[in-house]
Protein backbone atom coordinates (compact mmCIF):
# COMPACT_ATOMS: atom_id res chain seq x y z
CA UNK A 1 0.00 0.00 0.00
CA UNK A 2 1.71 3.18 -0.78
CA UNK A 3 2.13 6.10 1.52
CA UNK A 4 -0.75 8.31 -0.30
CA UNK A 5 -3.37 5.15 0.07
CA UNK A 6 -1.95 4.86 3.92
CA UNK A 7 -2.63 8.20 4.89
CA UNK A 8 -6.60 8.29 3.14
CA UNK A 9 -7.23 5.12 5.23
CA UNK A 10 -5.60 6.56 8.31
CA UNK A 11 -8.00 10.05 7.51
CA UNK A 12 -11.01 7.98 6.59
CA UNK A 13 -10.97 6.10 9.52
CA UNK A 14 -10.35 8.54 12.24
CA UNK A 15 -13.15 10.93 10.84
CA UNK A 16 -15.44 7.82 10.88
CA UNK A 17 -14.55 7.24 14.53
CA UNK A 18 -14.99 11.05 15.15
CA UNK A 19 -18.54 11.23 13.90
CA UNK A 20 -19.01 7.59 16.13
CA UNK A 21 -17.32 9.20 19.17
CA UNK A 22 -14.35 6.88 19.05
CA UNK A 23 -11.60 9.25 18.21
CA UNK A 24 -9.85 10.82 21.69
CA UNK A 25 -8.17 12.91 18.97
CA UNK A 26 -10.55 14.19 17.43
CA UNK A 27 -12.56 14.76 20.71
CA UNK A 28 -8.56 17.05 21.96
CA UNK A 29 -8.72 18.95 19.42
CA UNK A 30 -12.01 20.18 18.84
CA UNK A 31 -14.55 20.29 21.57
CA UNK A 32 -16.97 20.53 18.75
CA UNK A 33 -16.10 17.07 17.04
CA UNK A 34 -16.85 15.59 20.44
CA UNK A 35 -19.99 17.23 20.45
CA UNK A 36 -21.32 16.30 17.22
CA UNK A 37 -20.52 12.75 18.09
CA UNK A 38 -23.69 12.46 20.31
CA UNK A 39 -25.76 13.33 17.38
CA UNK A 40 -27.55 10.85 15.73
CA UNK A 41 -25.23 10.42 12.48
CA UNK A 42 -22.56 11.75 13.65
CA UNK A 43 -20.86 14.93 11.95
CA UNK A 44 -23.01 13.98 8.59
CA UNK A 45 -26.22 15.15 10.40
CA UNK A 46 -24.85 18.20 11.85
CA UNK A 47 -23.25 19.56 9.07
CA UNK A 48 -24.60 17.69 5.45
CA UNK A 49 -22.16 18.08 3.11
CA UNK A 50 -19.31 20.16 4.79
CA UNK A 51 -17.13 17.10 5.59
CA UNK A 52 -16.27 15.97 2.14
CA UNK A 53 -15.18 19.03 1.76
CA UNK A 54 -13.51 19.08 4.52
CA UNK A 55 -11.92 15.85 3.43
CA UNK A 56 -10.20 17.06 -0.07
CA UNK A 57 -8.96 20.07 1.23
CA UNK A 58 -6.85 18.03 4.23
CA UNK A 59 -5.54 15.71 1.23
CA UNK A 60 -4.77 18.63 -0.55
CA UNK A 61 -2.86 20.36 2.12
CA UNK A 62 -1.22 16.88 3.20
CA UNK A 63 -0.71 14.96 0.63
CA UNK A 64 1.42 15.37 -2.86
CA UNK A 65 -0.41 16.22 -5.76
CA UNK A 66 -3.64 15.07 -4.28
CA UNK A 67 -6.62 16.29 -6.42
CA UNK A 68 -9.27 14.46 -7.59
CA UNK A 69 -8.49 11.60 -9.31
CA UNK A 70 -5.04 10.55 -7.47
CA UNK A 71 -7.21 7.60 -5.38
CA UNK A 72 -8.78 5.53 -7.95
CA UNK A 73 -12.39 5.17 -7.67
CA UNK A 74 -12.77 7.80 -5.41
CA UNK A 75 -14.71 11.12 -5.87
CA UNK A 76 -14.42 13.80 -3.71
CA UNK A 77 -18.34 14.61 -3.10
CA UNK A 78 -18.61 10.49 -2.61
CA UNK A 79 -16.85 10.56 0.34
CA UNK A 80 -19.58 11.07 2.53
CA UNK A 81 -23.07 10.09 2.17
CA UNK A 82 -26.26 10.25 3.53
CA UNK A 83 -26.86 7.30 6.65
CA UNK A 84 -23.28 6.67 7.70
CA UNK A 85 -20.16 8.76 7.49
CA UNK A 86 -18.16 6.78 4.97
CA UNK A 87 -20.32 5.10 2.04
CA UNK A 88 -18.54 5.82 -0.98
CA UNK A 89 -17.11 3.95 -4.05
CA UNK A 90 -16.90 0.00 -3.25
CA UNK A 91 -13.06 0.54 -3.59
CA UNK A 92 -11.73 3.15 -1.79
CA UNK A 93 -8.18 1.71 -0.60
CA UNK A 94 -7.38 -1.18 -2.64
CA UNK A 95 -8.45 -4.34 -0.83
CA UNK A 96 -11.11 -3.14 1.54
CA UNK A 97 -14.82 -3.38 1.26
CA UNK A 98 -17.07 -0.41 2.01
CA UNK A 99 -18.23 -1.98 4.63
CA UNK A 100 -15.39 -2.77 6.44
CA UNK A 101 -14.31 0.78 6.26
CA UNK A 102 -17.37 1.77 7.98
CA UNK A 103 -15.65 0.31 11.31
CA UNK A 104 -11.74 0.16 10.64
CA UNK A 105 -9.60 1.76 13.09
CA UNK A 106 -5.90 3.23 11.70
CA UNK A 107 -4.03 0.03 12.59
CA UNK A 108 -5.95 -1.94 10.62
CA UNK A 109 -5.49 0.40 7.79
CA UNK A 110 -1.94 0.78 8.16
CA UNK A 111 0.43 -2.35 8.97
CA UNK A 112 3.56 -1.51 11.05
CA UNK A 113 5.80 0.37 8.71
CA UNK A 114 9.73 0.98 8.82
CA UNK A 115 8.51 4.60 8.41
CA UNK A 116 5.77 4.52 10.93
CA UNK A 117 8.00 4.65 13.90
CA UNK A 118 11.99 4.14 12.98
CA UNK A 119 13.75 1.05 14.87
CA UNK A 120 16.68 2.95 15.74
CA UNK A 121 14.63 5.37 18.53
CA UNK A 122 14.28 3.84 22.38
CA UNK A 123 12.64 5.94 24.69
CA UNK A 124 11.27 4.61 27.72
CA UNK A 125 10.61 5.64 31.69
CA UNK A 126 13.28 5.69 33.64
CA UNK A 127 13.23 6.73 37.41
CA UNK A 128 15.53 8.84 39.44
CA UNK A 129 16.13 7.48 42.70
CA UNK A 130 16.71 9.61 45.97
CA UNK A 131 19.24 8.54 48.58
CA UNK A 132 16.31 8.01 51.06
CA UNK A 133 14.61 5.59 48.91
CA UNK A 134 17.94 3.98 48.27
CA UNK A 135 18.52 3.53 52.15
CA UNK A 136 15.03 1.95 52.26
CA UNK A 137 14.46 0.10 49.82
CA UNK A 138 18.21 -1.23 48.64
CA UNK A 139 18.67 -2.84 45.32
CA UNK A 140 15.74 -0.70 43.12
CA UNK A 141 16.19 -0.55 39.46
CA UNK A 142 15.55 2.17 37.28
CA UNK A 143 12.32 1.13 36.03
CA UNK A 144 9.99 0.49 39.30
CA UNK A 145 7.00 1.99 39.04
CA UNK A 146 6.15 1.93 42.53
CA UNK A 147 7.75 4.62 44.38
CA UNK A 148 7.43 8.44 44.58
CA UNK A 149 11.23 9.21 43.13
CA UNK A 150 11.15 11.82 40.38
CA UNK A 151 10.48 10.44 36.71
CA UNK A 152 12.67 10.91 33.38
CA UNK A 153 12.78 9.86 30.13
CA UNK A 154 15.38 7.89 28.46
CA UNK A 155 15.64 8.73 24.78
CA UNK A 156 18.24 7.09 22.46
CA UNK A 157 18.43 8.20 19.30
CA UNK A 158 20.36 8.58 15.89
CA UNK A 159 23.26 6.96 17.88
CA UNK A 160 23.35 8.94 20.73
CA UNK A 161 21.49 8.54 24.35
CA UNK A 162 19.94 11.24 26.65
CA UNK A 163 17.95 11.80 29.69
CA UNK A 164 15.46 14.98 30.20
CA UNK A 165 12.93 15.27 33.17
CA UNK A 166 9.43 13.98 32.71
CA UNK A 167 8.60 16.93 35.35
CA UNK A 168 6.69 14.39 37.14
CA UNK A 169 6.94 11.85 40.18
CA UNK A 170 4.08 9.50 38.67
CA UNK A 171 5.06 6.54 36.13
CA UNK A 172 1.67 6.83 34.86
CA UNK A 173 1.80 10.61 33.32
CA UNK A 174 5.73 9.40 32.74
CA UNK A 175 4.67 6.79 30.27
CA UNK A 176 2.25 9.61 28.71
CA UNK A 177 4.92 11.37 28.00
CA UNK A 178 7.23 8.91 26.51
CA UNK A 179 4.25 7.80 24.26
CA UNK A 180 3.89 11.99 23.13
CA UNK A 181 7.67 11.96 21.89
CA UNK A 182 7.40 8.73 20.24
CA UNK A 183 4.60 10.13 18.40
CA UNK A 184 6.47 13.20 17.63
CA UNK A 185 9.09 10.71 15.66
CA UNK A 186 6.16 9.09 13.85
CA UNK A 187 5.62 11.22 10.61
CA UNK A 188 2.29 9.31 10.10
CA UNK A 189 0.83 9.89 13.59
CA UNK A 190 1.70 13.78 12.64
CA UNK A 191 0.30 13.87 9.70
CA UNK A 192 -2.93 12.51 11.27
CA UNK A 193 -2.59 15.10 14.11
CA UNK A 194 -2.44 17.93 10.95
CA UNK A 195 -5.29 16.67 9.43
CA UNK A 196 -7.47 16.79 11.67
CA UNK A 197 -6.42 20.33 13.05
CA UNK A 198 -7.33 21.35 9.25
CA UNK A 199 -10.36 19.08 9.61
CA UNK A 200 -10.97 21.45 13.13
CA UNK A 201 -10.66 24.55 11.47
CA UNK A 202 -12.85 23.86 9.04
CA UNK A 203 -15.50 22.90 11.11
CA UNK A 204 -14.91 25.95 13.30
CA UNK A 205 -15.63 28.16 10.15
CA UNK A 206 -18.44 26.09 9.21
CA UNK A 207 -19.65 26.22 13.43
CA UNK A 208 -19.22 30.24 13.01
CA UNK A 209 -21.05 30.83 10.14
CA UNK A 210 -23.88 28.76 11.03
CA UNK A 211 -24.08 30.08 14.06
CA UNK A 212 -24.18 33.70 12.91
CA UNK A 213 -26.64 32.48 10.29
CA UNK A 214 -29.33 31.50 13.35
CA UNK A 215 -28.18 34.97 15.43
CA UNK A 216 -31.39 36.27 17.39
CA UNK A 217 -32.55 39.78 16.66
CA UNK A 218 -32.17 40.26 20.51
CA UNK A 219 -28.10 38.85 20.30
CA UNK A 220 -27.96 41.07 16.92
CA UNK A 221 -29.12 44.18 18.29
CA UNK A 222 -27.25 44.08 21.67
CA UNK A 223 -23.94 43.16 19.73
CA UNK A 224 -24.36 45.83 17.37
CA UNK A 225 -25.26 48.87 20.45
CA UNK A 226 -21.76 47.59 22.27
CA UNK A 227 -19.90 47.93 19.06
CA UNK A 228 -21.47 51.45 18.43
CA UNK A 229 -20.76 51.93 22.35
CA UNK A 230 -16.07 51.74 21.55
CA UNK A 231 -17.08 54.05 18.14
CA UNK A 232 -19.35 56.28 19.08
CA UNK A 233 -18.50 59.82 21.16
CA UNK A 234 -21.61 61.55 21.78
CA UNK A 235 -23.77 60.35 24.09
CA UNK A 236 -26.91 61.83 21.90
CA UNK A 237 -25.79 59.81 18.98
CA UNK A 238 -25.41 56.00 21.13
CA UNK A 239 -28.87 57.33 22.24
CA UNK A 240 -30.21 57.38 18.94
CA UNK A 241 -28.81 53.99 18.53
CA UNK A 242 -30.28 52.52 21.16
CA UNK A 243 -33.88 54.42 20.06
CA UNK A 244 -32.97 52.36 16.58
CA UNK A 245 -32.64 48.71 18.40
CA UNK A 246 -35.84 48.98 19.99
CA UNK A 247 -37.46 50.00 16.92
CA UNK A 248 -35.87 46.87 15.24
CA UNK A 249 -36.82 44.80 18.34
CA UNK A 250 -40.52 45.44 18.37
CA UNK A 251 -41.41 45.29 14.81
CA UNK A 252 -39.12 41.44 14.67
CA UNK A 253 -41.64 40.49 17.99
CA UNK A 254 -44.89 41.59 16.23
CA UNK A 255 -44.29 39.89 13.40
CA UNK A 256 -42.64 36.34 15.23
CA UNK A 257 -39.25 36.77 13.51
CA UNK A 258 -36.43 35.40 15.43
CA UNK A 259 -33.39 36.01 13.71
CA UNK A 260 -31.44 38.17 11.67
CA UNK A 261 -31.38 35.83 8.69
CA UNK A 262 -35.33 36.33 8.73
CA UNK A 263 -35.19 39.72 7.31
CA UNK A 264 -36.13 39.50 3.27
CA UNK A 265 -36.53 42.16 0.94
CA UNK A 266 -40.01 41.93 0.91
CA UNK A 267 -40.69 41.77 4.67
CA UNK A 268 -38.65 44.73 4.93
CA UNK A 269 -40.28 46.84 2.08
CA UNK A 270 -43.27 45.89 3.80
CA UNK A 271 -42.64 47.28 7.08
CA UNK A 272 -41.60 50.47 5.79
CA UNK A 273 -44.69 51.62 4.07
CA UNK A 274 -46.04 51.42 7.57
CA UNK A 275 -43.67 54.10 8.85
CA UNK A 276 -45.69 57.02 9.35
CA UNK A 277 -46.62 59.90 11.82
CA UNK A 278 -50.36 58.90 12.17
CA UNK A 279 -48.96 54.70 12.68
CA UNK A 280 -51.01 52.91 16.06
CA UNK A 281 -47.45 50.68 16.35
CA UNK A 282 -44.77 53.07 18.31
CA UNK A 283 -41.89 51.13 16.00
CA UNK A 284 -44.10 52.81 13.06
CA UNK A 285 -44.81 55.87 14.47
CA UNK A 286 -42.64 58.29 12.97
CA UNK A 287 -42.26 61.96 11.39
CA UNK A 288 -40.81 62.31 7.94
CA UNK A 289 -37.12 63.56 9.45
CA UNK A 290 -37.11 60.49 11.64
CA UNK A 291 -38.14 57.84 9.31
CA UNK A 292 -34.87 59.42 7.22
CA UNK A 293 -32.79 58.66 10.34
CA UNK A 294 -34.04 55.32 10.83
CA UNK A 295 -33.47 54.44 7.49
CA UNK A 296 -30.04 55.29 7.39
CA UNK A 297 -29.28 53.84 11.05
CA UNK A 298 -30.71 50.98 10.05
CA UNK A 299 -29.26 50.35 6.61
CA UNK A 300 -25.92 50.39 8.53
CA UNK A 301 -27.19 48.05 11.30
CA UNK A 302 -27.96 45.43 8.39
CA UNK A 303 -24.02 46.12 6.86
CA UNK A 304 -22.64 45.49 9.93
CA UNK A 305 -24.71 42.22 10.39
CA UNK A 306 -22.65 41.30 7.22
CA UNK A 307 -19.79 42.23 8.09
CA UNK A 308 -20.38 39.87 11.35
CA UNK A 309 -21.24 37.10 8.88
CA UNK A 310 -24.74 36.94 9.87
CA UNK A 311 -26.11 37.49 6.44
CA UNK A 312 -24.76 37.18 3.29
CA UNK A 313 -25.78 40.38 1.87
CA UNK A 314 -27.69 43.58 3.12
CA UNK A 315 -31.39 42.89 1.34
CA UNK A 316 -32.08 46.60 1.46
CA UNK A 317 -29.15 48.29 0.56
CA UNK A 318 -30.75 49.68 -2.85
CA UNK A 319 -32.88 51.50 -0.45
CA UNK A 320 -33.54 54.84 -1.89
CA UNK A 321 -32.75 58.03 0.59
CA UNK A 322 -36.36 59.51 2.42
CA UNK A 323 -36.77 62.79 1.11
CA UNK A 324 -37.27 65.01 3.97
CA UNK A 325 -38.68 68.83 4.05
CA UNK A 326 -37.24 70.80 6.91
CA UNK A 327 -39.31 73.22 8.48
CA UNK A 328 -37.25 76.53 7.62
CA UNK A 329 -35.79 78.21 10.39
CA UNK A 330 -37.70 81.37 12.09
CA UNK A 331 -35.50 83.62 13.66
CA UNK A 332 -36.95 85.89 15.75
CA UNK A 333 -37.14 90.00 15.92
CA UNK A 334 -35.35 91.57 19.21
CA UNK A 335 -39.18 92.42 19.35
CA UNK A 336 -40.32 89.02 19.28
CA UNK A 337 -37.34 87.74 21.24
CA UNK A 338 -37.80 90.52 23.74
CA UNK A 339 -42.24 88.98 23.84
CA UNK A 340 -40.79 85.79 24.75
CA UNK A 341 -38.90 87.22 27.90
CA UNK A 342 -42.35 89.06 28.65
CA UNK A 343 -44.70 86.00 28.99
CA UNK A 344 -42.16 83.86 31.12
CA UNK A 345 -43.67 85.48 34.58
CA UNK A 346 -47.06 85.05 33.60
CA UNK A 347 -46.75 81.52 32.54
CA UNK A 348 -44.72 80.33 35.37
CA UNK A 349 -47.57 82.39 37.99
CA UNK A 350 -50.32 79.95 36.29
CA UNK A 351 -48.33 77.33 36.91
CA UNK A 352 -48.67 74.53 39.91
CA UNK A 353 -45.74 73.36 41.65
CA UNK A 354 -41.89 73.96 41.60
CA UNK A 355 -42.31 75.40 38.00
CA UNK A 356 -44.35 78.58 39.49
CA UNK A 357 -41.11 79.29 41.15
CA UNK A 358 -39.52 78.94 38.02
CA UNK A 359 -39.02 82.33 36.10
CA UNK A 360 -35.45 83.17 36.48
CA UNK A 361 -34.45 79.95 35.24
CA UNK A 362 -36.63 80.08 31.78
CA UNK A 363 -35.33 83.86 31.41
CA UNK A 364 -31.73 82.37 31.89
CA UNK A 365 -32.12 79.71 29.58
CA UNK A 366 -33.56 82.03 26.78
CA UNK A 367 -31.01 84.21 26.87
CA UNK A 368 -28.56 81.46 26.95
CA UNK A 369 -29.64 79.89 24.11
CA UNK A 370 -29.71 83.30 22.19
CA UNK A 371 -26.77 84.68 22.62
CA UNK A 372 -24.23 81.40 22.99
CA UNK A 373 -26.22 79.53 20.07
CA UNK A 374 -26.52 76.18 21.61
CA UNK A 375 -29.18 73.16 22.04
CA UNK A 376 -31.21 73.29 24.22
CA UNK A 377 -29.98 69.90 26.14
CA UNK A 378 -26.45 71.33 25.96
CA UNK A 379 -27.71 74.46 28.12
CA UNK A 380 -29.85 72.28 30.22
CA UNK A 381 -26.34 70.65 31.44
CA UNK A 382 -24.51 72.94 31.30
CA UNK A 383 -22.22 73.03 34.34
CA UNK A 384 -21.05 75.96 36.85
CA UNK A 385 -17.33 75.14 36.67
CA UNK A 386 -18.00 75.59 31.97
CA UNK A 387 -18.57 79.41 33.15
CA UNK A 388 -15.92 81.37 33.21
CA UNK A 389 -16.04 84.86 33.35
CA UNK A 390 -17.64 85.97 30.41
CA UNK A 391 -16.49 82.33 28.81
CA UNK A 392 -18.20 79.15 27.96
CA UNK A 393 -16.89 75.62 27.65
CA UNK A 394 -18.55 72.53 26.94
CA UNK A 395 -19.03 69.01 25.06
CA UNK A 396 -22.28 69.40 23.17
CA UNK A 397 -24.41 66.32 23.64
CA UNK A 398 -25.28 65.56 20.17
CA UNK A 399 -22.24 65.84 17.90
CA UNK A 400 -19.53 65.19 21.09
CA UNK A 401 -18.33 69.16 19.42
CA UNK A 402 -15.96 71.30 21.77
CA UNK A 403 -16.58 74.59 22.46
CA UNK A 404 -14.06 75.82 24.59
CA UNK A 405 -14.37 79.68 25.30
CA UNK A 406 -16.97 81.13 24.00
CA UNK A 407 -17.69 84.44 24.66
CA UNK A 408 -21.25 85.61 25.87
CA UNK A 409 -22.50 89.21 27.35
CA UNK A 410 -22.74 90.36 30.56
CA UNK A 411 -26.01 89.75 30.10
CA UNK A 412 -26.06 85.89 30.17
CA UNK A 413 -23.15 85.57 33.18
CA UNK A 414 -25.58 88.01 35.32
CA UNK A 415 -28.69 85.71 34.53
CA UNK A 416 -27.00 82.67 34.84
CA UNK A 417 -25.27 83.95 38.16
CA UNK A 418 -28.75 84.53 39.93
CA UNK A 419 -29.38 81.07 39.86
CA UNK A 420 -28.26 80.11 43.48
CA UNK A 421 -26.19 76.36 43.33
CA UNK A 422 -28.38 76.35 46.83
CA UNK A 423 -31.45 75.99 45.06
CA UNK A 424 -34.10 73.33 46.46
CA UNK A 425 -34.49 70.11 44.27
CA UNK A 426 -31.81 71.56 41.58
CA UNK A 427 -28.21 69.39 41.55
CA UNK A 428 -25.48 71.91 42.53
CA UNK A 429 -23.05 71.52 40.04
CA UNK A 430 -25.72 72.77 37.17
CA UNK A 431 -27.48 75.62 36.56
CA UNK A 432 -30.92 73.89 35.12
CA UNK A 433 -30.85 70.39 36.27
CA UNK A 434 -33.28 69.26 39.02
CA UNK A 435 -32.10 66.46 41.19
CA UNK A 436 -34.09 62.91 40.29
CA UNK A 437 -34.33 63.68 36.44
CA UNK A 438 -32.37 61.48 33.68
CA UNK A 439 -30.75 63.17 31.24
CA UNK A 440 -32.49 61.48 28.71
CA UNK A 441 -35.71 63.32 30.12
CA UNK A 442 -34.52 66.71 30.47
CA UNK A 443 -35.56 67.89 26.87
CA UNK A 444 -39.26 66.74 26.59
CA UNK A 445 -40.06 68.17 30.18
CA UNK A 446 -38.64 71.70 29.28
CA UNK A 447 -40.20 71.37 25.76
CA UNK A 448 -43.55 70.49 27.16
CA UNK A 449 -43.63 73.45 29.50
CA UNK A 450 -42.28 76.25 26.47
CA UNK A 451 -44.83 74.64 24.27
CA UNK A 452 -47.29 75.73 26.76
CA UNK A 453 -46.43 79.21 27.14
CA UNK A 454 -47.65 79.86 23.88
CA UNK A 455 -50.55 80.92 25.31
CA UNK A 456 -49.26 83.85 26.50
CA UNK A 457 -47.05 84.59 22.79
CA UNK A 458 -48.71 85.93 19.83
CA UNK A 459 -45.67 85.63 17.34
CA UNK A 460 -46.33 86.60 13.09
CA UNK A 461 -43.61 85.56 10.86
CA UNK A 462 -43.30 87.92 7.56
CA UNK A 463 -46.61 87.16 6.35
CA UNK A 464 -48.70 88.06 8.71
CA UNK A 465 -49.23 84.11 9.66
CA UNK A 466 -48.77 83.35 13.45
CA UNK A 467 -46.52 80.73 14.85
CA UNK A 468 -45.47 79.07 17.93
CA UNK A 469 -42.60 79.46 19.93
CA UNK A 470 -39.94 76.57 19.82
CA UNK A 471 -36.45 77.06 21.61
CA UNK A 472 -34.92 76.30 18.61
CA UNK A 473 -35.87 79.37 17.15
CA UNK A 474 -33.21 81.22 19.68
CA UNK A 475 -30.27 78.95 18.08
CA UNK A 476 -32.05 80.20 14.42
CA UNK A 477 -31.54 83.79 15.68
CA UNK A 478 -28.36 83.67 16.85
CA UNK A 479 -27.35 82.39 13.82
CA UNK A 480 -29.56 84.49 11.20
CA UNK A 481 -27.71 87.58 13.42
CA UNK A 482 -24.70 86.32 12.72
CA UNK A 483 -25.03 85.74 8.97
CA UNK A 484 -26.84 89.33 8.70
CA UNK A 485 -23.61 91.20 11.08
CA UNK A 486 -21.46 90.17 8.26
CA UNK A 487 -20.20 86.53 9.49
CA UNK A 488 -18.84 84.25 6.84
CA UNK A 489 -21.30 80.73 6.32
CA UNK A 490 -18.22 78.86 7.12
CA UNK A 491 -17.71 80.79 10.74
CA UNK A 492 -21.27 80.34 10.89
CA UNK A 493 -21.00 76.56 10.71
CA UNK A 494 -18.11 75.98 13.56
CA UNK A 495 -20.13 78.45 15.78
CA UNK A 496 -23.33 76.19 15.49
CA UNK A 497 -21.09 72.86 15.61
CA UNK A 498 -22.03 71.81 12.78
CA UNK A 499 -20.61 68.34 11.00
CA UNK A 500 -20.49 70.28 7.67
CA UNK A 501 -20.88 73.92 6.06
CA UNK A 502 -23.42 72.59 4.18
CA UNK A 503 -25.72 71.44 6.51
CA UNK A 504 -25.66 75.08 7.69
CA UNK A 505 -25.87 76.48 3.88
CA UNK A 506 -29.14 74.15 3.50
CA UNK A 507 -30.76 75.82 6.94
CA UNK A 508 -29.65 79.71 6.32
CA UNK A 509 -28.90 80.08 2.77
CA UNK A 510 -31.99 82.59 2.69
CA UNK A 511 -30.57 84.80 5.07
CA UNK A 512 -26.83 84.75 3.11
CA UNK A 513 -28.64 86.18 0.68
CA UNK A 514 -29.94 88.84 3.31
CA UNK A 515 -26.50 89.44 4.12
CA UNK A 516 -25.74 90.27 0.34
CA UNK A 517 -28.57 92.47 -0.04
CA UNK A 518 -27.70 94.30 3.02
CA UNK A 519 -24.16 94.71 1.65
CA UNK A 520 -25.38 95.78 -1.62
CA UNK A 521 -28.05 98.63 -0.08
CA UNK A 522 -24.27 99.60 2.41
CA UNK A 523 -22.06 100.18 -0.99
CA UNK A 524 -25.00 101.98 -2.72
CA UNK A 525 -24.84 104.38 0.53
CA UNK A 526 -21.39 104.28 0.24
CA UNK A 527 -20.91 105.50 -3.27
CA UNK A 528 -23.64 107.97 -3.15
CA UNK A 529 -21.75 109.64 0.13
CA UNK A 530 -18.84 109.87 -2.48
CA UNK A 531 -20.63 112.04 -4.82
CA UNK A 532 -21.39 109.41 -7.24
CA UNK A 533 -24.91 109.09 -8.84
CA UNK A 534 -26.18 105.39 -8.68
CA UNK A 535 -29.97 105.55 -10.12
CA UNK A 536 -30.88 101.84 -8.33
CA UNK A 537 -32.81 101.89 -5.42
CA UNK A 538 -33.58 105.42 -5.83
Amino acid sequence: MDNSSQILGLLLAALNTASSGRSPLATAYHPALGAASALPGGLQTLLPGAVPAMIQAALQALVPNAVPGVFPGVAPSALLTSGTLLDAHPVVVPGMSTGELSVISPTEVLPPTTESTPSTVTIKVIVRHSKACKKERPGLGKDCEDCDCRKSLYIYENGKDRIISARTRSWKKAEQMAKAETDKRDPLKQRLIEIERIVAAGMTAMFTAQAASSMSIEEATVLWLKTKAKEVRAKGSLRTHKSVADRIRGWAEAHNIQTVAEFTRIRLDEWRGEWGPNAVEPYNKMKQTTQSQFQSYFVGFLDYMVDAGSIEKNPVASWKGIPVDCDPPQPLSPEQFNDVLNAVEPYCSSQPGYWSKMAAEFRALFLLQRWAGLRILDALVLRRSGLVGNRLSLVTIKTGAVINGRVVPDEVVEALAALSPDRSGFKKRFFFWREGIAQDSLTSIWTKSIKEMNAYLRLEDEDGKLFAFKSHMLRDTCAVQQLVAGMGIDQVSHYLTHKSISVTQKHYTKWVQSRLEKFEVDYVAAMRKQGMRVSIGE
